[in-house]
């Protein structure tokens, strides 16, 4: 099986969707609890992509 690299620019943006959410979801006019629940699923984004990045980088 042949293995496709993901482009620089395309790392760099996935990498950035985060912070660029949690800016957005401050922005944005919610009630407390939609912004909770909106930084609630940055943070969960966040922690998947740390582990996808770190645990599976070796292979």
């Amino acid at each position: 099986m042949k293995k496709e690299r993901i482009p620089k620019g395309w790392k760099l943006v996935i990498r950035g969707l985060p912070l660029a959410a949690a800016a957005s979801a401050n922005l944005l006019p919610l009630q407390r609890l939609g912004q909770q629940f909106i930084m609630l699923i940055v943070l969960i984004w966040l922690q998947t992509f740390l582990i996808f990045e770190w645990f599976l980088a070796g292979r």
